[in-house]
């Protein structure tokens, strides 16, 4: 009998991923909300899910006959791992393949696109050419050679922004308990500790995994380490930062703007509505807000998920 695969993420799979999953067994595409997910997925062998999609206990202990739960992210917080290994389902995802991922710069192109739309104040400038006016004095930005950027988390990611960084002259250090002095050498970089790098670097930006001990791993006291003049991005994860000292220190002028690629509670329904953050961005100039796009670009995208597809037909066979 064949597998029954059930693809919440299909619209981002292609042709050539989709083809993959057709060999695995017999594909069901559809968008289903956590209720009617709870219902459905008893009759599945196989769940592929993408970051938005949370998978909870409450889904994992429908699941009778889940062998697998998988996802193109490096990031698996949306899926309960724990009840998933109590009822031997295996995930699936992109953690862990070093390899492939260093193929896969889109998150780390982002981070720069942020960074230069932040510093340059372009979404605002384009904004305001939008409704036929034409104000350069109102939109002068600040050069990044010269400056200080401090990346926390030196991995992949954190390497690859390294690397733009120094394209732009940006002097760089970093912050990574968990990679040895010899890395940072060997790519240029100063390692630093986390007070240094919040004291010294004109711009920040989160490069770490979410765990259970990094929830508002940025929170009061390290915004109030950081430069008045600081520019702060995150396209890690929304949990790592305290969202409401974020936004204190937005509104008492505490940072010079922020760029976030992700929220706490993005996966919420209403959220653009709900989130306070979202609506400070409304109707200032110094804070800008992405919907989680840093891997969706057609090429990474397209990688990802084929990686995936093949994974689950490895997993399958064995």
């Amino acid at each position: 009998m064949k597998l029954k695969i059930l693809n919440l993420d299909y619209k981002n799979y292609s042709q050539s991923a989709q083809k993959i999953l057709k060999q695995i067994g017999l594909v069901t595409n559809k968008i289903l909300s956590a209720n009617q997910l709870a219902k459905e997925i008893g009759e599945y062998d196989i769940l592929i899910v993408d970051v938005i999609t949370p998978v909870g206990k409450e889904i994992i202990t429908q699941a009778k006959k889940l062998k697998i739960i998988a996802t193109a992210a490096t990031g698996t917080d949306h899926i309960d791992i724990l009840a998933a290994q109590k009822q031997g389902i295996k995930i699936v995802s992109l953690k862990g393949q070093t390899d492939f991922l260093k193929t896969v710069p889109a998150t780390a192109e982002l981070t720069m696109g942020l960074l230069l739309a932040l510093t340059r104040q372009i979404p605002w400038a384009f904004d305001s050419v939008r409704k036929n006016q034409w104000l350069r004095p109102e939109f002068k930005g600040v050069d990044l050679m010269g400056k200080t950027i401090g990346l926390v988390g030196f991995g992949r990611l954190g390497k690859i922004v390294a690397g733009y960084a120094k394209a732009f002259g940006l002097k760089v250090i970093a912050f990574d308990p968990y990679v040895k002095l010899a890395e940072f050498k060997k790519a240029g970089i100063k390692k630093v500790s986390l007070k240094t790098l919040l004291q010294s670097a004109d711009i920040i930006s989160l490069h770490i995994n979410l765990t259970p001990q990094n929830f508002n791993f940025i929170s009061g006291s390290e915004f109030k380490l950081m430069k008045k003049s600081v520019f702060f991005i995150n396209t890690a994860r929304g949990q790592l930062v305290d969202e409401k000292a974020l936004l204190f220190a937005l509104k008492n002028k505490k940072l010079a703007g922020a760029a976030l690629d992700v929220l706490a509670n993005e996966n919420e329904s209403g959220t653009n509505n709900k989130n306070p953050l979202i609506n400070y961005a409304k109707q200032n100039k110094n804070l800008i807000i992405t919907p989680h796009i840093g891997g969706m670009t057609v090429d990474s995208a397209d990688k990802a998920r084929i990686f995936i597809a093949q994974e689950i037909k490895q997993v399958t066979k064995n």
